[in-house]
């Protein structure tokens, strides 16, 4: 969650200051990242049976690739066009079968009296991942430009940005893989 939370954040910044979109279509650009989240965090278990214990390390892996696409599609400060609309909505698909089976697994033990308080410790660790993921991507991307600033300027720190994200979710899906091995 603090690799999509960063990303939406750092994203939306390039979008306004440099690229001069309104908010409403800085959120419309964004909302493929949503839906395809969306989506595939409620249909992921309906993939086959095989694939839900690999599908966090898997998807990481995925994910991590395309905010690297990402970052070399909007890199020179290029407008949003189709082709990173439809890398954003593939994006989304992506992270939602990352994250998803992961909060299923972790609640996957808990006791029945245990629930709410599980479910409250989850919570809270997803926002902390999000708070993170805003203040240290933030700072990277905003180290690098003064905005409002050229897009050109700002869609090299947003590559930056990304390029940061890509090896987190990298790491994450090698620990995704590795706490999969240890399970087994």
């Amino acid at each position: 969650m603090a690799a999509l939370a960063g990303f939406m954040f750092t994203f939306a910044l390039h979008q306004q200051a440099a690229l001069g979109h309104t908010a409403l279509k800085a959120g419309l650009c964004s909302a493929p990242v949503a839906v395809g989240f969306g989506l595939s965090s409620l249909h992921w278990h309906r993939l086959p049976g095989r694939l839900h214990r690999i599908l966090p390390a898997l998807a990481g892996a995925l994910l991590g690739g395309g905010y690297l696409l990402l970052g070399l599609m909007l890199g020179g400060g290029a407008d949003i066009g189709a082709g990173p609309l439809v890398e954003m909505a593939a994006l989304g698909l992506v992270a939602g079968c990352a994250y998803s089976p992961l909060v299923a697994r972790a609640l996957a033990g808990v006791a029945p009296g245990d629930a709410a308080d599980a479910s409250g410790v989850l919570v809270t660790v997803i926002q902390l991942g999000q708070v993170i993921g805003v203040a240290v991507l933030g700072s990277v991307f905003l180290g690098q430009v003064d905005l409002p600033a050229p897009a050109a300027e700002s869609g090299e720190a947003l590559r930056t940005a990304l390029l940061l994200d890509a090896a987190a979710v990298l790491v994450a899906a090698g620990f995704a893989a590795r706490g999969r091995r240890v399970a087994r």
